[in-house]
């Protein structure tokens, strides 16, 4: 972004998620002006007051009720936002997970997956591109899973949803390219938040899986919407089996076959 960050003004879906929360945290800390998106008013209104007094005289923090699975509250929602200063930075960070056998995954939650994963992020991204392109500089950010570069056991129904998160991320970013908008896709890896059930905490801690804090995770997401890059760097060991993924699918294939028994003995827990 060619303006500091006491100008952006943040359009934060997931707003009191583990992600959103430190997030929502830290651009506040920064200055920026936040607009807070969420399904349940006290969490935000909790949020809001989490993070204390305005950094300057003009610090504006706006909170807005919406289920983004709604298309009336999805219209709801763009029309509040037409109604206050526009945003320059849309952060699509609300989502859901979901870990388990998938042929014991019942259609509704395949169905919730897709529909807040990806359904809402496009919708939600479509009706706010008219003012983030008539913005100076403006910036969309899709956050996405390590799992959405790297298919994995247990989470065939998640893994599937941030896929086509990133497809979409890609497509709209060189469909922008000639705009005032860059659009991001960030690749969290494991986050120690709520969205993780208690079989996924004890698979993370039978493999030995590194988790990150959400602050750590917030931080690199604050430094990437300054960027106008299309990715931000994963870190290793998720960065190799990513690669290996892309150019040798079958050696990450094998690698994961000797994690299977373990993590279907927790996908059925």
């Amino acid at each position: 972004m060619k303006n500091g960050i006491e100008n952006l003004r943040v359009a934060l879906t997931g707003a009191y998620g583990g992600i959103g929360s430190a997030l929502a945290v830290q651009l506040h800390s920064a200055g920026a002006d936040l607009y807070l998106i969420g399904r349940n008013r006290e969490k935000l209104e909790q949020l809001k007051t989490s993070l204390g007094k305005p950094t300057t005289p003009t610090q504006n923090v706006n909170l807005l009720v919406a289920d983004l699975t709604v298309t009336s509250q999805l219209d709801a929602l763009t029309q509040q936002l037409a109604e206050l200063p526009p945003i320059n930075v849309l952060i699509n960070n609300a989502g859901i997970s979901h870990f388990g056998l998938f042929e014991s995954t019942s259609d509704q939650y395949i169905d919730d997956l897709v529909s807040i994963n990806v359904t809402a992020v496009m919708k939600l991204t479509k009706r706010l591109l008219p003012m983030l392109t008539s913005q100076d500089c403006a910036r969309i950010i899709n956050v996405g899973s390590v799992f959405g570069s790297l298919a994995y056991p247990g989470f065939a129904a998640y893994s599937s949803s941030k896929f086509a998160l990133r497809g979409f991320s890609e497509a709209l970013s060189r469909e922008v390219a000639n705009s005032s908008v860059s659009v991001g896709h960030f690749t969290a890896r494991a986050t120690d938040t709520d969205i993780n059930s208690d079989s996924v905490v004890a698979l993370n801690k039978a493999l030995k899986t590194h988790t990150d804090t959400p602050q750590s995770v917030a931080a690199k997401l604050l430094a990437f919407i300054h960027s106008k890059k299309l990715n931000n760097k994963i870190q290793w060991p998720e960065k190799l089996f990513v690669q290996l993924n892309s150019v040798f699918p079958n050696v990450v294939s094998k690698s994961l076959n000797k994690q299977l028994s373990t993590i279907q003995r927790f996908a059925k827990a």
